[in-house]
């Protein structure tokens, strides 16, 4: 379930999804039952990543254990997808924009996915589960 609300826009090429960004995770159905520890390492993995210069993605479960490191390119990351189902992605986007791309929800959807998240340099970010 999606708890940020927004509207799709076309850039380019590009479909891109613009969701409200958030500054803190909030609770609510999909509940994760080690809340503290999943946030804890959904920080640690979002401050490590947010000032690359490309993009990297994290894979976490929901005991808060970070299983996957993806290092992609400027503007792309294809993390493992075997490793989607059930968790949560999270990677940075250098470019500075608080989105996700119509490809980020799909292949979380397609994944079956938890959560798939964006956090921008600044530290802002949007999630979408």
């Amino acid at each position: 379930m999606r708890e940020e609300t927004g509207s799709a826009q076309t850039a380019g090429s590009d479909d891109i999804i613009d969701l409200q960004s958030s500054d803190q995770r909030t609770g609510g159905e999909g509940h994760i039952a080690n809340d503290e520890k999943v946030a804890e390492t959904i920080y640690t993995s979002e401050m490590a990543i947010k000032n690359l210069n490309y993009e990297c993605g994290h894979i976490i479960n929901h005991s808060g254990e970070l299983l996957h490191v993806e290092h992609g390119k400027a503007h792309s990351v294809n993390p493992p997808v075997e490793l989607i189902k059930d968790n949560i992605f999270t990677h940075n986007h250098p470019s500075g924009g608080c989105m996700l791309t119509v490809s980020d929800i799909r292949e979380t959807i397609k994944r079956d996915g938890y959560e798939v998240r964006a956090v921008t340099r600044d530290g802002r970010f949007v999630s979408f589960k």
